[in-house]
């Protein structure tokens, strides 16, 4: 037992030796407290190669001075050669050294290790302090980049990263316009997270691009500054202004503007929808395109506005669908309101811009585009509205190749009289330009012009003015009708107006090149023919007469018109040139009106008309008709302005009418005339009856006739109205007397209600007034039994006649078989008569009844 306690001893001294030497260990490696602590990476993540920066305590007096900081690429806790490292040899005990170390170029999570050592040594040095941290090499892109207005900024550019970036240094940025100029903005803002504000202070509504330089992500990455394309929105909703209304154009884009992660519900006319504005963005751009006008309600958390969307109206249309490509491509848009700046792009069938063109709905709405020839293909032409986007197509238009050009002329054998107007109907197929050539070296007179259809209506009207050839002190030879244009390259001098024979023409399409046709420009001889005289009623208006009542009659009427019509040819080159037939006067034709010696009195000189005074008192009014070949001279011979101290026209006059063209003119080597006379009368009304009285039949069809000094086409009144009568009181009326040709006149009445044995008075008047001429007095009828149930307007005649002038005469005509009643007129100017009774006459009172009451009226005074 004692043996075995012996062994048990030596086995417990062993182990108690070895336990010792083990505790021993521990308490010596657990008694020292660590050197290095309190490890903190304080960024990150770092970008690859960037700085790491780290704090880290030194916890004891360090015998040796240094701690050291690595990267511990292997993780195994262990200094590894090649491992990123730093050493700080001064820290004192207690203090922290705040450093920085180079992270790895991969990315990937690390451990940052630090120990207190004498050295550095590789598979020695232990980590005494880990702290972790991680390289991230992928820079933040934009996700949008929105261009608005901001409701407290105004206009901006929001762009919104996917994660958060800073400013490097000083940032800045450039906007790129559709036109291709560029905005630089030094005016940007970093909110601190992935939002950032480029303030523009203007709104471009042809933004296209944003580049933005100076912007980094917080790990220390270069965010890119490339190009970014940029949504333009035209109108902004602030979604946070509760109860507020806010417009725009359906089809436009609208900024729905809160707060960055802000949710939108959208409902109004078959919407329902949910949209926000996402991450590191405050606004969404709503695209309304698809949405009817109508109002629509936006609600975002607890507050809700309202949307009210109008239609614009943008509308474009191609002029014409199939063109050829000679021909413009032109379209016209058309819009709801006015001012909207516009942009039109010709798309070909790839939808590929082949031409862009700006253009502006004007003040009535619309706006013309015109992109020119075009090569064959199919096209169609895109409009858009600048400010909202809103945009518009046309159909197709169909160009294709245009067959070969080429001019002509609608008629080329031209014949004129000398001193006329030419006409030359140039027609173009599949051109806007051609060049004629007029004349020849042998016939000592050339012109060369080209016309250019600028209308586009295949044709040109050239106007070839013979008078005014060859030299420009008598005018341009040339024109063209409104529309088109001309150039007149080069004319001969001619010293007189282009003589009288055969000219040559041509055209061909464009300036050079050989004749696409031929023809040829005959002028004739001029003549200077006669003068005719004609009347027309002096109630028309003068420029109406030729187109009325005339009668080729060379006694007229005082009050009348006098028409002298000249047969001439040749005069309406110069005429034209002149401007017209006034302006002509005096500068190749003349025109003389004088009396007769025979119808001028004793010891008087004849009447002399001033032509120049007259035309200036409008006294004429010139028509010319160069188809006809004829002038027309209207007058009134009343208005005449006369030379020296004569009076107007009295009755008896003779006027010797004077047509001249001169040798001024250059069309005559010696002055031809044409004249023609014509007499003033006295303007006289009479009517036709026999015995003493009127006869009147109480028929249906009961007529008055009579005769007139005044032109036929003259229109007044008859009235018949009863004086004394057994029946009831009578007028009649017939209010389409009308002079015929050969100066008589009938009115017809319906008389089958008056009594017989009526007596009436008859009054002759036009309008509202008595006419000069057109009024008679001293006549009174009768009403006489109808002898035929159809009686007939023949006028019953006797053996003399007797009819009313303008003076206080009574005259008697022998031509004539028929008895015209005796009549008065108050002077020679107005020519009016009355029948000696008040046209209101109290029926049943008549000249004898007034008679006896003015002698008992007389009688009665005297006694008293």
């Amino acid at each position: 037992m004692t043996e075995n306690t012996s062994k048990f001893r030596a086995v417990f001294l062993t182990a108690l030796m070895v336990f010792s030497v083990f505790a021993g260990t521990i308490a010596f490696t657990g008694g020292a407290a660590a050197d290095a602590s309190n490890l903190t990476v304080t960024n990150g993540p770092v970008a690859p190669g960037g700085s790491v920066n780290f704090d880290v305590t030194n916890s004891s007096a360090n015998d040796n001075g240094s701690i050291h900081v690595w990267v511990d690429a292997d993780g195994n806790g262990v200094y590894n050669s090649g491992e990123t490292n730093v050493s700080n040899s001064a820290t004192a005990d207690g203090a922290t050294w705040s450093g920085s170390i180079t992270a790895p170029s991969s990315e990937g999570e690390y451990t940052l290790a630090a120990a207190e050592a004498s050295s550095l040594t590789a598979g020695t040095t232990s980590a005494e302090v880990n702290a972790t941290f991680s390289v991230d090499g992928t820079a933040p892109t934009l996700r949008k980049a929105t261009h608005y207005v901001d409701s407290d900024n105004g206009s901006i550019v929001e762009l919104a990263y996917t994660g958060d970036v800073v400013e490097n240094g000083t940032a800045s940025a450039e906007i790129g316009l559709t036109d291709g100029t560029t905005v630089p903005v030094s005016d940007v803002e970093f909110s601190g997270n992935g939002r950032v504000v480029v303030n523009t202070s203007t709104v471009h509504n042809n933004i296209q691009n944003i580049s933005v330089s100076g912007i980094e992500d917080t790990a220390g990455n270069a965010v890119s500054g490339d190009d970014f394309a940029v949504t333009f929105a035209a109108s902004t909703v602030n979604t946070t202004a509760n109860a507020e209304s806010f417009t725009g154009y359906s089809g436009s884009l609208i900024a729905l503007e809160g707060t960055v992660g802000d949710t939108f519900e959208i409902t109004g006319p078959s919407t329902d929808l949910t949209r926000g504005t996402g991450a590191n963005s405050q606004v969404y751009v709503l695209n309304t395109n698809d949405f009817e006008a109508g109002d629509y309600n936006i609600t975002n958390g607890d507050s809700e506005v309202t949307l009210e969307l109008s239609d614009l109206g943008l509308e474009i249309a191609a002029d014409d669908t199939s063109i050829t490509t000679t021909d413009a491509l032109t379209a016209t848009v058309t819009a709801d309101t006015i001012d909207r700046d516009l942009t039109a792009e010709l798309l070909n069938a790839e939808g590929e811009v082949v031409d862009t063109q700006d253009a502006q709905i004007d003040s009535d709405g619309s706006a013309a585009i015109d992109f020119g020839e075009v090569a064959a293909g199919n096209y169609t032409v895109q409009v858009t509205d600048d400010n909202t986007g809103v945009t518009a197509t046309t159909s197709t238009v169909v160009v294709t190749t245009a067959s070969d050009a080429t001019a002509g002329f609608a008629d080329s054998q031209i014949t004129v009289d000398r001193g006329d107007i030419a006409t030359l109907n140039v027609s173009l197929t599949n051109a806007n330009e051609a060049t004629v050539l007029l004349g020849s070296e042998g016939v000592n007179y050339e012109a060369n012009v080209t016309v250019t259809d600028e209308n586009g209506d295949g044709y040109v009207v050239l106007k070839f003015n013979t008078y005014a050839s060859g030299d420009t002190q008598r005018g341009a030879a040339f024109s063209v009708g409104s529309g088109d244009d001309l150039t007149v390259n080069s004319e001969s001098n001619l010293s007189e107006p282009l003589a009288d024979g055969t000219y040559d023409i041509s055209v061909r399409n464009g300036l050079t090149g050989s004749a696409d046709a031929l023809g040829s420009i005959t002028l004739t001889k001029r003549s200077t023919g006669s003068m005719t005289t004609w009347t027309a009623p002096g109630s028309t208006s003068a420029d109406k007469v030729l187109s009325g009542t005339l009668a080729e009659e060379s006694t007229i009427a005082k009050g009348d018109y006098v028409v002298q019509r000249v047969s001439a040819t040749g005069i309406y080159g110069l005429i034209a040139e002149k401007g017209n037939f006034t302006q002509a006067l005096d500068n190749g034709l003349e025109l003389e009106i004088n009396q007769t010696k025979a119808s001028t009195g004793p010891n008087q000189d004849p009447k002399v008309v001033d032509i120049s005074a007259s035309v200036a008192n409008n006294s004429f009014y010139f028509v010319t008709n160069e188809t006809t070949d004829t002038v027309s001279i209207v007058a009134q011979p009343e208005s005449f302005v006369f030379e020296g101290d004569a009076t107007g026209p009295v009755a008896g006059d003779v006027y010797t009418a004077t047509f001249k063209v001169t040798t001024e003119s250059g069309l005559v080597s010696a002055n031809e005339t044409a004249s023609a006379q014509f007499s003033v009368v006295k303007a006289t009304t009479s009517i036709t009856y026999e015995g003493d009285v009127v006869s009147l039949a109480n028929s249906k069809n009961a007529t008055i006739t009579g005769e007139s000094s005044l032109a036929p086409g003259t229109s007044f009144m008859v009235r018949v109205q009863s004086q004394q009568t057994s029946g009831e009181p009578f007028i009649f009326r017939d209010e389409t007397v009308v002079v015929q040709e050969d100066g008589t006149w009938t009115a017809s009445f319906d008389a089958t209600e008056a009594a017989l044995n009526s007596t009436f008075s008859i009054t002759v008047s036009q309008g509202t007034s008595t006419v000069a001429g057109t009024s008679v007095s001293g006549v009174t009828g009768e009403v006489v039994k109808s002898t035929t149930d159809n009686p007939t307007t023949d006028n019953p005649t006797t053996d003399d006649s007797t009819s009313t002038t303008d003076d206080s005469t009574s005259t008697t005509d022998d031509s004539t078989s028929t008895t015209s009643a005796p009549s008065t007129t108050d002077n020679e100017d107005d020519g009016t008569s009355s029948d000696g009774s008040s046209s209101g006459s109290t029926p049943g009172f008549g000249i004898g009844v007034a008679l006896v009451a003015v002698l008992g009226a007389a009688l009665l005074a005297l006694r008293e």
